[in-house]
């Protein structure tokens, strides 16, 4: 086998040797078979969404999605291309432009061009919505998103497109590591914050002897739930944990009411504000009541003072007032254009999905093939990039979630974030 050849022998195909710098890699013949059909399963023509003028980009935004959110992940987004192709268009066309330079590199140049992709109906409707609009103009990756429920349709489309996704917006990425999968995620969601809190409770001296957790019927109530559950029963085998389902604001208040005696709360809300309402006009008395990081600013403005002092949250982001110097210069950045920063995290993920394209594309020059950008985007997900949201963010091949842990906080009313760091960063 020519492969074979030359990375043992160091020889072409036309028989001639390499230069000696090319190491020579010592292979069994499984190993090189391996190899050969890995590259075979890569892109051998430039991927669709590409022509010699433009690139073409999507962000998916789902029906749920809050639009204030929307529209602030949609103003960053559209001043990014605005950006980008205003430097494009004048390093292809200024005079001065270097022609040693131009000569290099010029065939690089793309226009970005953004289409927003807007779904509608129930997640088994999307594929159907994902297929149409994809026709109708087919891009090279899908950047930023907001989507409030479960990825895992719009996951599937990805994969089966081998196109990239890259740092959606959503609470429930796609489950499991997705490893080699084509969407990359900040983190896993509240699965992940589930998995975090059961870690804390078993670290505690005296953990509680009993925890009730409320979930709602939807997969945002279902998931963290089952992650609890099975997490718990590794760290407190001891621990009993029931698991109660209730449907809608009626159903968590008799829930609560039927377990008004319970030492620790956990409650994984369908609809945040709806539980955070119904949890304030109850008042439950258990020593301790366990919410996930999107009902912040619902409890602070809604449960009395000693609600707060009993309410602790899981929180996967990162501590008020840490340095990131990275954060300062993209909020400079975002000030010179006069975009409004109405929700900073949201934000300021949705420029780190950017810059992740940005660095992947200006990495793989001409070659436009999604595999080998993504590639590239593991490997620059760690470099000095953080925008600020999370402690850490960094991929490896193959790794699709790029925060790895949460903290637990409390309430913290007196505090201008309105809530207080309360452990180590824990990883699950």
């Amino acid at each position: 086998m020519l492969l074979a050849r030359a990375l043992r022998e160091g020889v072409d195909a036309a028989g001639h040797d390499f230069d000696p710098i090319m190491p020579r890699y010592k292979l069994s013949s499984a190993d090189v078979a391996n190899l050969a059909a890995f590259l075979e399963t890569l892109s051998a023509d430039i991927d669709p969404g590409v022509d010699g003028r433009d690139i073409h980009f999507a962000t998916v935004i789902g029906p749920d999605a809050d639009p204030a959110e929307a529209e602030a992940m949609l103003r960053t987004l559209n001043l990014y291309f605005e950006w980008m192709n205003r430097d494009t268009e004048g390093d292809t066309k200024n005079p001065t432009f270097s022609p040693n330079y131009r000569s290099n590199f010029v065939s690089a140049y793309r226009y970005w061009n953004l289409h927003v992709w807007r779904l509608e109906g129930a997640p088994e409707t999307w594929r159907a919505q994902l297929e149409a609009k994809y026709a109708e103009q087919p891009v090279f990756a899908s950047v930023s998103g907001l989507v409030k429920g479960p990825w895992d349709e719009i996951g599937k489309f990805c994969d089966d497109k081998r196109m990239p996704c890259i740092f959606p917006n959503t609470e429930l990425p796609t489950p499991g590591e997705g490893r080699y999968g084509y969407s990359v995620f900040f983190n896993r969601g509240i699965p992940l914050e589930a998995e975090a809190l059961a870690i804390h409770l078993g670290d505690q001296e005296n953990p509680p002897a009993r925890v009730v957790q409320l979930h709602g019927a939807g997969p945002q109530g279902k998931r963290p739930a089952a992650a609890f559950a099975e997490t718990m029963e590794m760290v407190l085998e001891k621990t009993e944990v029931e698991s109660v389902e209730y449907l809608g604001a009626k159903g968590l208040r008799a829930a609560l009411a039927r377990h008004a005696d319970a030492e620790a709360l956990v409650i994984w809300p369908q609809d945040v504000d709806e539980a955070v309402k119904v949890l304030a006009e109850i008042g439950p008395k258990a020593a301790m009541i366990t919410l996930p990081s999107s009902s912040k600013d619902s409890a602070v403005a809604a449960f009395s003072p000693d609600m707060i002092a009993r309410t602790k949250l899981i929180w996967p982001y990162d501590k008020p007032g840490s340095y990131h110097p990275r954060k300062y210069r993209i909020r400079g950045w975002m000030h010179t254009r006069r975009l409004d920063v109405t929700h900073p995290r949201i934000q300021l993920q949705t420029y780190y999905a950017l810059t992740m394209i940005e660095f992947g594309l200006m990495h793989a020059i001409n070659d436009f093939y999604r595999d080998y950008v993504l590639e590239i985007i593991e490997h620059e997900a760690e470099n000095e990039l953080n925008p600020g949201t999370h402690p850490e963010l960094g991929l490896g091949p193959g790794q699709r979630f790029a925060s790895k842990g949460a903290f637990i906080a409390e309430l913290a009313p007196d505090e201008r974030v309105g809530y207080r760091v309360v452990s180590d960063w824990i990883v699950p």
